[in-house]
């Protein structure tokens, strides 16, 4: 690939001049990105060096594989120009209004490639042209004029997911570059500016990426958060620049944007299993978690996309009466998550343990922590402090209150299967009854009784879902209304079907919808 020529700084927009783009190539180097972001972020001092978010973000290019960088150095960037509006405009030296946005491709794309595409797409082949461009495709990284703080929206690859790595949270993006429509799934990522906004304001801000979108609403920018969070409670400091978020203001501002959070605290009344099975659920149900942790006395808020399931599936112990039933619960499997954090990167590595300590009267609790990778390979432990997990407003069910209706079902199921070894096991989550309808095609299950399930059901928008295993085989599906909390009679109010995934178990299931008085499927 051709080294890039052309006079310094000819992207730049002068006063009283038209806007005006340049489209640069530039082959992928771990150093020619570093020199890409501190050109594109106006550095203008000499001793300049890439802070955590840059070097972190050189490396997982390479792991991307990534071949070659494409510079659009006129990119107007909705979230960094409404902070220009509210912040940066008022400042003495005042911003630029636009940003640098960075095209991240895994094959060799130059400026005859790009001519080429285009003169392809223009006689008539825009399909394939847009192919040829999206095979590569790995996303993008918005580049602030702000040196210090560069990194703005940025929406990569999330990891393959090779090793049992899953990404419930990610989402499509639509991309519209040279007048092609690429794609990319991912969820957005940017620095905190510690103007606009601080850690707890950006976890926000990627939370609300996904779940915005998937309710067809515009995703908030950082200001509209910070000043959706102190609008009617700010306990401390200036909402501009902002210093920080209190939980309180991070449930209000979550609120604001219509996703009333299920806020679970980990203290040393909360054992850690249960802690992380409710998280666990909200989870593989496609809500990304704000997750509070605490290094000393220093507070941060990071958000949890994804999770890696490959250790042991942990037995989990249900008694009632004076019988004791064993069910392992897949949502304690999870080895790894992956967060986003500000001062680090997007889908950074992290993980759960618990430490033996004693509280104030000296009685022995476990206090969760979390270890995240860091380049330098010293993980930095934190303490647990809390999860918010946002939540659309008619899903009034909660992960507790899922978990222990399937605690319920434990001794009936494992006396009907004459479970003495310990097979039943379970995975319990949250679903789109759309989404989940439609899963059901892919599991070749018996057509007459699809036809009964999908023709009889009656579903709300989101449904809870217990899948139920023998063994590593999942055989059954029991599916719940979520649009109210669930009281004595949960049966009879809230569950609504029981769908056979195996046909081995097909008179289990029958008999288990009669006796409830339920759909079978």
């Amino acid at each position: 690939m051709p080294r890039r020529t052309r006079t310094k700084n000819s992207h730049v927009n002068q006063l009283g001049k038209r806007p005006h783009n340049e489209i640069i190539c530039v082959e992928f180097s771990e150093p020619a990105f570093l020199e890409a972001v501190r050109e594109t972020s106006q550095v203008t001092y000499q001793d300049w060096s890439p802070n955590n978010q840059v070097a972190y973000l050189a490396s997982y290019l390479a792991s991307l594989n990534a071949k070659s960088l494409v510079i659009e150095h006129h990119y107007i960037d909705r979230h960094f120009i409404e902070e220009v509006s509210l912040y940066y405009s008022k400042s003495l030296l005042p911003r630029q209004n636009w940003t640098t946005r960075i095209h991240v491709f895994a094959t060799l794309v130059d400026q005859t490639i790009i001519d080429q595409t285009i003169a392809e797409a223009s006689s008539g082949n825009l399909s394939s042209a847009t192919r040829k461009l999206q095979r590569g495709y790995c996303g993008y990284i918005v580049i602030r004029p702000l040196p210090s703080v560069p990194i703005g929206r940025t929406v990569l690859k999330h990891l393959s997911d090779r090793g049992e790595r899953f990404f419930p949270t990610c989402y499509t993006y639509p991309v519209h570059f040279l007048g092609f429509k690429l794609t990319v799934h991912g969820l957005a990522f940017q620095q905190q500016d510690r103007a606009v906004g601080a850690c707890a304001t950006t976890a926000i801000w990627s939370a609300l990426q996904r779940l915005t979108r998937r309710e067809g609403a515009r995703p908030p920018t950082s200001s509209e958060i910070t000043q959706a969070a102190v609008r009617h409670y700010l306990p401390h400091g200036r909402p501009f620049p902002s210093s920080g978020l209190a939980i309180e203001q991070i449930c209000e501002a979550l609120r604001c944007f219509g996703f009333a959070p299920d806020l679970l605290a980990a203290h040393e009344s909360t054992p850690a299993t249960e802690f992380l099975t409710f998280l666990d659920i909200y989870l593989r149900s496609g809500i990304p978690l704000i997750l509070a942790i605490r290094t000393g006395n220093e507070g941060h808020a990071v958000t949890v996309v994804g999770y890696a399931s490959n250790k042991e599936v942990a037995p989990y112990e249900v008694e009632i009466g004076q019988k004791r039933h064993v069910v392992r619960i897949h949502n304690l499997a999870s080895e790894r998550i992956f967060i986003h954090d500000d001062r680090l990167g997007p889908y950074a590595r992290a993980k759960f343990w618990t430490e033996d300590r004693c509280d104030g009267n000296g009685n022995p609790f476990e206090q969760l922590m979390v270890n995240i990778d860091w380049p330098n390979g010293q993980p930095q432990q934190a303490e647990v402090y809390y999860v918010a997990a946002p939540l659309y407003p008619k899903l009034r069910t909660s992960a507790s209150e899922l978990f222990e209706a399937a605690m319920e079902l434990v001794p009936i199921l494992s006396d009907a299967l004459g479970d003495d070894q310990g097979q039943l096991g379970l995975v319990v989550h949250f679903e789109r009854s759309g989404t989940y309808q439609s899963s059901l095609y892919e599991r070749k299950i018996d057509s007459k009784r699809l036809v009964t399930f999908q023709k009889s059901i009656a579903l709300s928008r989101y449904i809870g879902v217990h899948r139920w295993y023998w063994g590593d085989r999942p055989f059954m599906d029991t599916v719940w209304d979520t649009t109210d909390t669930m009281r004595e009679t949960k049966y009879k109010e809230h569950l609504l079907g029981a769908v056979c995934l195996d046909s081995e178990f097909d008179q289990l299931t029958d008999e288990f919808a009669k006796f409830f008085d339920v759909v079978s499927g």
